[in-house]
């Protein structure tokens, strides 16, 4: 039941403007740098250092102090910051209710949320209690096609419009016979999805793994934040105990939803 997990794709040469705009983000603190220290600091042109700070200014990361004529860091930053802290704080506070639904179901759980067109898993807990050793592919920090998994598949189904139709012209992999890469069926299993309110794989990323999933909904804008999973050998997942499952996943969703009023 072993297969291999996506990651990020292999290291490319780097995009020179972008690693000099960061350079001067990193350069910036609270009381402002000019443009005549930053060409010195990074021995760059300062008609180079201007272009990107124009750049940057007009994208909201810098912000410009016309009386003192220098740069600080600006609101973009912050509300990157926010979202960084917020993903964290989100797996923080999900861990125990996991762990939980893990030790209650005899299975392994993860909370994943959306990183472009991928899921990257945040959390995964194993039962305590059930020794039964499930060899998935899925590791914290690790990415797994939105299409082929439960979890992808319920975080897919929150996507605004505009998003989906983004979505469709991205390549999608067969992974398995069951695999979706169909953009017409994706969308009947995406409104599938919404209407039943958890998603089920069976076998579409991993042969002879099954999965269900729910969303994570935001209590603040009603979005879909993370989506939640138990997954488990096929044998061990006859449809009748799929109803007990759902119902499992739901319970701890709501936890978490309680607990990240705010997010």
């Amino acid at each position: 039941m072993t297969a291999v997990a996506k990651t990020a794709s292999s290291p490319r040469k780097p995009v020179r403007s972008v690693l000099r705009a960061l350079a001067i983000l990193s350069h910036l603190d609270g009381q402002g740098r000019g443009i005549s220290d930053l060409s010195k600091e990074l021995d760059l042109s300062k008609g180079t250092i201007f272009d990107l700070m124009k750049t940057l200014e007009g994208t909201g990361f810098v912000m410009q102090d016309p009386e003192r004529d220098v740069y600080r860091l600006g609101p973009a930053v912050a509300r990157l910051a926010a979202r960084g802290a917020q993903a964290n704080d989100l797996a923080e506070l999900a861990q125990p209710h996991l762990q939980k639904l893990s030790n209650d179901a005899g299975e392994t759980c993860h909370l994943a949320q959306r990183n472009d067109w991928h899921a990257v898993y945040k959390v995964r807990t194993q039962s305590q209690s059930n020794r039964r050793m499930l060899q998935l592919a899925s590791i914290v920090g690790g990415l797994s096609p939105l299409h082929a998994t439960s979890v992808g598949k319920v975080l897919l189904a929150g996507l605004a419009p505009d998003q989906f139709d983004a979505y469709a012209v991205q390549p999608r992999e067969k992974f398995t016979k069951r695999t979706i890469t169909d953009i017409d069926a994706l969308k009947r299993e995406c409104r599938r999805v919404r209407r039943q309110g958890h998603a089920i794989n069976f076998g579409e990323f991993e042969e002879g793994v099954v999965s269900i999933a729910v969303p994570i909904i935001s209590p603040s804008s009603g979005e879909t934040i993370a989506a939640i999973n138990i997954a488990m050998p096929a044998v061990y997942a006859p449809k009748k105990r799929l109803p007990e499952l759902v119902v499992s996943l739901r319970v701890a969703a709501d936890a978490i939803e309680r607990d990240s009023v705010g997010f």
